[in-house]
């Protein structure tokens, strides 16, 4: 087990969501432009007591650990997986963010070196040209005590940006109704 070489157990922090897509590019996951407004439904989760890997910045967290979390989203019957290693950025600023970040080569804002994440799967069948990004943003900054992962989850729907899946060339972008 890696908690018991890193010294911590796992504090595991779930957050089951129902979202609709809000605008297609493209045609990706079975969704077109016509499915805008279609539910879906999901979760995804990580580890509260992973280690920050940014340094020493007081206002920036980075936590992108092998066994750090996982997601999934079921969408028009098709099943979208995360890997087990996604990226986490946190900052706690005057306005908090919360970026959970997995597959191929996703955007990252504050790291200057590119975390490795895993694969996205669709249907069981890995999909490598997929990139995932869920975005949460509290402009009043009380989201977040610190550059820590939230336990208890501390976004609310009103602070969900929202969640996109892209292959590079097609894109699908959610948006939160319920967390």
């Amino acid at each position: 087990m890696l908690w018991m070489l890193l010294g911590c157990e796992p504090l595991v922090v779930s957050v089951a969501f129902e979202a609709y897509v809000d605008s297609v590019e493209g045609y990706l996951l079975g969704v077109g432009i016509d499915d805008e407004g279609v539910t879906a439904t999901g979760s995804f989760w990580y580890d509260a007591n992973a280690g920050d890997q940014s340094g020493d910045d007081e206002h920036y967290g980075l936590y992108n650990r092998g066994d750090l979390g996982g997601f999934e989203l079921e969408v028009q019957g098709v099943v979208v997986t995360g890997s087990n290693s996604p990226a986490i950025e946190v900052w706690d600023t005057i306005s908090d963010h919360l970026y959970y970040l997995d597959g191929r080569d996703p955007p990252m804002l504050g790291s200057v070196a590119q975390p490795a994440t895993g694969v996205l799967a669709v249907d069981g069948v890995d999909e490598a040209a997929l990139t995932l990004r869920l975005s949460f943003l509290d402009k009043l900054g009380t989201a977040l005590d610190g550059d820590g992962l939230p336990d208890p989850f501390s976004f609310d729907v009103d602070a969900a940006k929202g969640l996109q899946i892209d292959d590079g060339d097609n894109r699908v972008w959610l948006k939160f109704s319920e967390l």
